[in-house]
């Protein structure tokens, strides 16, 4: 016997609303369940194509202030955007609408605001810029996860500057123990592989 089918009143919705497959009041079991929890069946989840929507509503935004992504971020703030099975940045997407495709796949929608980290999508202030413009911005506007600012770094900035002051007068298995690092990490912040940015006053 064929599935009987009554289609959810919910605009976008695609689910089956019939009685057989537990809808109720005209919506498919899912929104109606979130009307009995919340009172109202569009609370808890973002309806499929509406991030695309608001991308699509804004790209012609003139304002000058930011324009924060309403919706999913991932763990460092950024706005993303759900395409196929993956993600994309929300502000890559806003910058294709506005300002067309990259040059190529390489280029990165950059941030003249330097609010990338809290997923502004002013179509103003983005632009495609390669990953070493991208990067230089985000030191320009203090938003680099370099050094103490990334958040997996042991060492501080006085840290690194101790020890540079210490070379010659410990090894650098010494000051990797004393440091709680190994001893190529020395190894490399005094020869300028890492850390090559943080000037150390003389």
């Amino acid at each position: 016997m064929a599935t009987r089918f009554k289609a959810c009143s919910i605009d976008g919705c695609n689910r089956n609303a019939h009685r057989d497959k537990q809808g109720r009041n005209g919506m498919c079991k899912a929104h109606y369940r979130r009307l009995r929890i919340y009172g109202d069946p569009l609370v808890g989840r973002t309806m499929d194509g509406e991030p695309m929507e608001w991308l699509l509503r804004h790209r012609d935004f003139q304002g000058d202030e930011c324009l924060p992504w309403p919706y999913n971020k991932n763990e460092h703030g950024q706005g993303q955007l759900r395409q196929g099975d993956g993600n994309i940045p929300a502000s890559r997407m806003m910058c294709i609408l506005a300002h067309g495709d990259p040059p190529s796949h390489v280029f990165e929608a950059a941030h003249s605001c330097g609010n990338g980290h809290l997923a502004c999508c002013n179509q103003n202030h983005l632009r495609w810029a390669t990953k070493k413009e991208n990067a230089a911005d985000r030191t320009l506007h203090g938003t680099q996860g370099r050094g103490s600012k990334n958040g997996h770094s042991i060492l501080t900035d006085d840290d690194v500057h101790e020890i540079r002051r210490l070379r010659g007068f410990a090894t650098f298995k010494q000051l990797a123990e004393r440091f709680h690092v190994h001893p190529s990490c020395i190894n490399d912040i005094m020869n300028g592989r890492t850390w090559a940015w943080l000037v150390t006053p003389t």
